[in-house]
Parts: C-alpha cells; structure tokens; sequence
C-alpha cells in the first residue's frame, strides 16, 4: 500500500513537473524565439548589404544550439564602412540590440538616421568617421560607451552627460571651437582626448578653449593631441600645470 501510494504521488509529481514545463517552454518561445528570429532576419540584411558582422553563441551555448545559427547566436558588433549603407541600413541595424560595437566611418549616414541609435544602450564603440553628420548623436544613455570617434564630420556642439564609462574621445576635424570646449561636461573616465585638425582643415582650439580643461571635468586625461590648432606653449602649460604626466601631441 505503502509503495503504491510513493509510485501514484510519483507519477503526480512527474505530471506537474511536465506541465510545468510545457508552459515554460510556451512562455519562452513566444518571450524570446520569435524575437531572436526576427534578429536573425534583421542580420541577415545587414549581411546583404555589405555589412559584417561579427556574432557569438548565446548562453547557455548547449541550449541555444539546438535552435540553430539564426536564434542560437547574436549580434556582437556590426561594420558598415566603406559601403553605401545610410538610413535605411541603420535602421536595420539598429534593431540588433544586443550591440557592443558600431563602425560606420565613410557611410552616407546623415542627421536623420541618428535617431535610430538611441536604441543601442549597450554599445561600448561607435565609429562615425567621415559621414555627413553634424548632430551629437544620442549617446547619452549608452552608459557603457568606452570609445567614441566622430572625426572628420561637421559636428560643432558636444553633450557628455552620462558618458561615464568614455575612455577615448575622437573629435579631430571637426568644426568643435573654444566654445565647444567652454561647454565640455564631465568625462570621469576620459584618458584619451584627440582635438587636433590637419594641414587643410585646422581647428579653431586656442588657450581660452584649452583653458576651460580641468582635472575636476577630465580626472583622469592621459594624451591629449593637438596638430594644427592655435594652442600656443602658454596653453602648452595650463595643460602642463593642470594634468601632471600628460602627454601632449602636436
């Protein structure tokens, strides 16, 4: 009696954890499968418009494997460069959430797509390098941002509110001025600054801009360059005085 009651609770508890786990499976293909297939898809477009991708097996690996390439891997970092993407392959891409590096130097990406970004919070690289853009990009949510490099475009004004992970900052040819630095946020993180112009696009960088540098916004600033701006050796010694150690390229 004693030993049919263990096998009937048994065979109870077997069921439960069956249906159980019938649900959780349910719950899990309509909280994620069609999601990552929908992902996959998005991928492959980005593929096919010249973009490459560089992706990784999601954990657990034993498990997502058996759901093939498509939902089984993610997106780790797209690059554009080079190709004729804009707008509409940035949209593409921005649904790629999971995102830790974006390349798009040389792109026809202009003002309008950037909008697009502002999905991308788990970006740790973003390359913009000689596109059309002349907006900051929406990167204030991207807290995790380490590299960030706009050189080479039209921008004027900067916004760093929230960059607190950036480490390296590339604004070189830009249309940044005195101006643009007097308004320069805190970068608690910064080591690397690169404001510097080139022989036929000099920028507008004095002392009064170099002036509005401190420790208290850059605490932790290493190299700084300066080819072809208006700094002479007394902002050379601010920059001295300022940041004990720092390396100064120009």
């Amino acid at each position: 009696m004693f030993l049919g009651n263990r096998i009937r609770f048994s065979l109870r508890s077997l069921l439960a954890i069956m249906l159980i786990a019938a649900a959780l499976a349910g719950y899990f293909r309509l909280a994620y499968m069609d999601h990552y297939r929908e992902e996959g898809s998005h991928r492959d477009q980005v593929k096919a418009s010249g973009g490459r991708i560089y992706e990784m097996p999601r954990e657990p690996a034993w498990l997502w494997s058996q759901f093939g390439d498509q939902i089984g891997k993610k997106g780790t970092s797209v690059n554009l460069s080079d190709t004729n993407a804009g707008d509409k392959e940035l949209a593409e891409v921005c649904q790629l959430t999971e995102l830790g590096g974006l390349t798009l130097n040389r792109t026809k990406i202009t003002d309008a797509g950037l909008k697009h970004l502002e999905k991308l919070t788990e970006l740790v690289q973003l390359n913009l390098r000689r596109t059309s853009i002349e907006n900051w990009p929406p990167v204030l949510k991207m807290s995790r941002l380490v590299a960030l490099d706009l050189s080479f475009t039209k921008i004027q004004d900067i916004e760093t509110a929230g960059l607190v992970s950036l480490e390296t900052l590339e604004l070189r040819a830009t249309l940044i001025s005195d101006r643009t630095l007097a308004n320069f946020g805190e970068l608690p993180s910064l080591e690397r600054l690169d404001i510097a112009g080139t022989p036929g696009m000099p920028m507008q960088i004095s002392d009064s801009g170099i002036s509005q540098l401190s420790r208290d916004k850059l605490p932790k600033l290493q190299q700084i360059f300066l080819y072809f701006t208006d700094v002479t050796e007394e902002g050379i010694a601010h920059l001295k005085t300022e940041f004990p150690g720092l390396v100064i390229t120009r």
